[in-house]
């Protein structure tokens, strides 16, 4: 009896809400492309490193600093203050659900820590959950922007998928693209890039993705950032039905 009970225990602590900013989070993400060839880099792949830093208090906001804003979170959504900005903009809603339309300010990321007084509207089109390799379930938000139309995707705890403070729209040079690799807490990885196409609990590979993919609708493939296409995509490796294939 004791046992069972410990096991509900459990279970519930996994499926508990998980928030974006906890003490000693870390986000730890990936560089890739032939555009770091042109920083001399050789290998084409580089790591970084974004963990929350200090504690402040702005405009009566207890904050965080992450990449240059600072942070605070309330009621599942994160709010983000960057330089240049008058004022709190709104940039994670992780309690949102379908059909619901926000306005969200665009954390641009780039060296020289731009505002986020863009804001744009985005329309939540599903909310589902991914398991992840630990056993987590974590939200896994679908939206459209009126910033360039395109749909992208949210993690509960994690973010987007493509660095912590660039909630859509990521800038990065031609030829190269960036991601979270892993998010850990305290030394702990509780999310891995994987788990974000991982809604049923199994982890398959696909070596080939031939006639009976090409009956796929196009929102079933992603890239390898987490963003759907709008047309079966061309020869590469792309994310279909959680699994990585390989499309000739």
């Amino acid at each position: 009896m004791l046992l069972l009970t410990g096991f509900a225990l459990t279970t519930k602590a996994k499926s508990d809400y998980h928030p974006f900013i906890e003490e000693g989070k870390v986000w730890h993400c990936t560089i890739e492309g032939e555009a770091l060839w042109i920083l001399h880099d050789s290998t084409a792949i580089h790591y970084t490193d974004y963990a929350l830093q200090g504690d402040t208090v702005i405009a009566g906001k207890s904050c965080k600093v992450l990449s240059g804003y600072f942070i605070y979170e309330e009621n599942k959504k994160v709010y983000a203050y960057g330089r240049g900005d008058d004022k709190f903009h709104l940039i994670y809603d992780f309690g949102c659900s379908v059909g619901d339309v926000i306005e969200v300010g665009m954390t641009e990321y780039l060296d020289t820590k731009e505002s986020c007084e863009a804001v744009y509207t985005c329309t939540i089109t599903k909310v589902d959950t991914i398991f992840t390799q630990t056993g987590d379930r974590l939200r896994r938000i679908h939206f459209q922007t009126s910033y360039d139309g395109g749909e992208y995707l949210w993690i509960e705890g994690v973010g987007a998928p493509f660095e912590p403070v660039c909630n859509f729209g990521y800038y990065s040079m031609a030829g190269s693209w960036s991601y979270v690799s892993s998010c850990s807490v305290g030394g702990s990885t509780f999310f891995v890039y994987d788990d974000i196409f991982n809604t049923d609990g199994v982890r398959t590979v696909d070596a080939t993705d031939g006639e009976a993919g090409k009956r796929n609708t196009p929102h079933s493939y992603y890239d390898l950032s987490g963003r759907p296409l709008h047309a079966r995509p061309a020869r590469g490796i792309y994310v279909r039905n959680g699994r990585k294939v390989l499309v000739k």
